[in-house]
């Protein structure tokens, strides 16, 4: 079957919980287990890499030995606080100061 252009076979392996028996596929029945094989590898890359992320990102703030967590404020929010939070720069940089106690 010809669908968009492209080339589709039916394939019987793919099956669902009495859902479908099969599908209409761009692998040949007999390719099947080549398909599976490198669709098992995309998600395993993708796995991976999704970890290496996960991995990267958990490292958190290296240069703080004593384990201490630290509050930076963006100059936008900054901005923000000071006039529609009606503080003065002095004010927000006391409550950034005990938020570190914390």
């Amino acid at each position: 079957m010809i669908i968009d252009g492209k080339q589709h076979w039916w394939c019987p392996h793919h099956k669902w919980e009495g859902e479908f028996d099969g599908l209409y596929m761009t692998h040949k029945p007999e390719d099947h287990h080549i398909w599976q094989k490198q669709k098992d590898e995309r998600i395993a890359k993708f796995k991976k890499k999704k970890e290496d992320k996960k991995k990267s990102n958990s490292g958190g703030n290296t240069q703080n030995n004593n384990n201490k967590k630290s509050f930076t404020m963006s100059d936008k929010l900054k901005t923000a606080l000071c006039t529609q939070g009606q503080l003065t720069p002095e004010q927000l940089d006391n409550i950034v100061e005990s938020a570190q106690d914390l």
